[in-house]
């Protein structure tokens, strides 16, 4: 028993034997507010580098090979009937840091979606699928659905959520936060994991994110968690991914630095590493 407890204890402190596929969650923005009729376009562009995963604490492709080295993303929202719904694409591509070239890209995960809109609430319908760009081997896809809740606290009655209802509406404060709570059901998945040692078929979805920011939004901290549960194993997640750090914001430039890790919730399983990501959004309204 003394020596079970020993081996999950060094598994926490120094990471896994065995590498996590990166599974960060796509897709999950918070829309944009719009006026009754209007049509634009908002997203980002971002790099993104890890840092401290020379023993491949996280992988570069959804079979469990390679390193992740740096990150390219691109997200695209489409309001095309503004204040009710959007059409989204979140893309993203990962380098593998074995074959030692930061554009060598190892592996591509797209996710489309469909979201409907109301003051504080979200309804999404998604299809994600990962693959490996340089060789054959594993890949993952799902449909799934996903309802989302946002509380925002230090806001005016006019906010970039839309018009808050009364019990919402608040004064000015030098602090806002913004926290959301999102459950989701895979309604179709065959193949994406709830662990990460990619054992298991992920059910459900239950994510949080927290952000406490100045009213500038110079500064950030950030928090989110993405637990994950098993088929069959009803409502007890088995998996969760951490992202917690801060962030600096100016002029539609973000730079973040964070501390992620994946970790099994019911067995050994500890995969940390450090990321150093910069973010360039874009609204297509700022050139009208």
């Amino acid at each position: 028993m003394g020596r079970v407890f020993i081996i999950v204890l060094l598994s926490f402190v120094t990471g896994s034997a065995w590498a996590a596929p990166y599974q960060k969650i796509l897709g999950q923005r918070a829309l944009p507010a719009a006026e009754k009729g209007e049509r634009f376009q908002t997203g980002y562009m971002r790099v993104g580098h890890f840092l401290r995963n020379d023993e491949g604490a996280v992988n570069a492709r959804p079979d469990g090979s390679g390193s992740a080295y740096n990150l390219y993303q691109f997200y695209f929202n489409d309001a095309f009937e503004g204040k009710k719904a959007n059409f989204l694409a979140d893309l993203a591509f990962l380098s593998d840091r074995e074959r030692g070239n930061n554009f060598n890209l190892a592996s591509f995960d797209y996710l489309l979606g469909l979201a409907f809109k109301g003051p504080t609430w979200n309804l999404q319908f998604d299809r994600e699928e990962g693959l490996p760009i340089d060789r054959s081997g594993a890949s993952w896809r799902y449909w799934d659905v996903r309802a989302s809740f946002t509380v925002m606290t230090g806001e005016s009655e006019k906010s970039g959520l839309g018009r808050l209802p009364k019990y919402m509406q608040k004064s000015a404060s030098p602090i806002k936060t913004r926290w959301t709570g999102t459950v989701g059901y895979f309604l179709h998945n065959n193949s994406y994991p709830a662990r990460s040692d990619r054992t298991g078929l992920a059910q459900m979805r239950y994510h949080v994110r927290g952000e406490i920011m100045q009213r500038s939004e110079l500064l950030r901290l950030v928090g989110e968690a993405d637990f994950l549960t098993q088929e069959h194993r009803a409502l007890k997640p088995v998996g969760v991914e951490v992202s917690f750090g801060a962030a600096l914001q100016s002029n539609g430039v973000e730079v973040a630095f964070l501390r992620e890790y994946r970790e099994i919730l019911d067995g050994p399983g500890y995969h940390p590493w450090y990321m150093l990501r910069m973010t360039y959004a874009f609204d297509s309204r700022r050139f009208k």
